[in-house]
């Protein structure tokens, strides 16, 4: 019997999430950049408490980031 409990832990500990939603605008600025806002709408599952998350950009070499701020639910992020 403890066989058969220990080949499912691994399955009832997964820990998953879907992208349900996500709105993109995009603007150039007077200076040629590009203003960007991405509003994403995740469902977690799992039972457990997820400790982070990311979100890749990709650019390249001679590209810039600046000005990245994080929401959640309208407010600042705050780990």
């Amino acid at each position: 019997m403890v066989l058969v409990a220990l080949a499912f832990a691994p399955t009832a500990l997964a820990q998953t999430y879907d992208l349900v939603e996500a709105d993109n605008r995009a603007q150039v600025a007077p200076d040629g950049g590009v203003l960007i806002e991405e509003d994403i709408t995740v469902a977690f599952s799992g039972g457990f408490q997820f400790t982070y998350g990311f979100r890749e950009i990709p650019y390249r070499r001679d590209e810039r980031i600046s000005g990245i701020s994080v929401l959640e639910n309208g407010r600042p992020f705050s780990p």
